[in-house]
């Protein structure tokens, strides 16, 4: 039986503010994306979801609702071809990372009360807008002390 061939695994060396992601990865999806193997609060997510919280962090605005400790903090994140870039050129997405980010027209991100982050991914804008418009009112209700919610 031959042996396997060996892999050589190549390193980016970048300049400037970039942050090596915090977890270990693995490429156990199908097609080829990146995905955080804990423990951590991104453990089982999307390697390119923790780069966009990442960068969501500096940018302190946008479209966010509700904080961590009673409903949990969402933040809206529009996405575009700009954004999928911008990630690419800072931390070096993979082809099928660069192909997926490319698809998707935004992102929910949502950090709970202990800290764990999940991050959905929209590929149709109806769909987003209709999951953020629920968000939206679930929140208001929640604010409101409503018995519905």
């Amino acid at each position: 039986m031959p042996a396997s061939p060996s892999v050589r695994v190549k390193r980016h060396v970048r300049k400037g503010p970039y942050r090596r992601p915090t977890t270990q990865t693995t490429l156990s999806r199908p097609g080829g994306l990146r995905m955080v193997k804990g423990p951590g609060k991104f453990e089982g997510e999307l390697l390119v979801s923790e780069l966009l919280y990442d960068e969501a962090l500096g940018w302190g605005s946008g479209d966010e609702i509700g904080d961590v400790q009673d409903f949990g903090h969402y933040q809206r994140i529009d996405a575009d071809a700009e954004l999928a870039g911008d990630l690419d050129k800072r931390y070096g997405l993979t082809g099928e990372e660069l192909a997926f980010m490319r698809k998707q027209v935004g992102a929910i991100i949502h950090t709970d009360n202990s800290g764990f982050v999940r991050v959905e991914w929209f590929e149709s804008k109806k769909a987003f807008d209709r999951i953020w418009g629920k968000l939206e009112d679930d929140y208001e209700k929640f604010m409101e002390g409503s018995e519905e919610y």
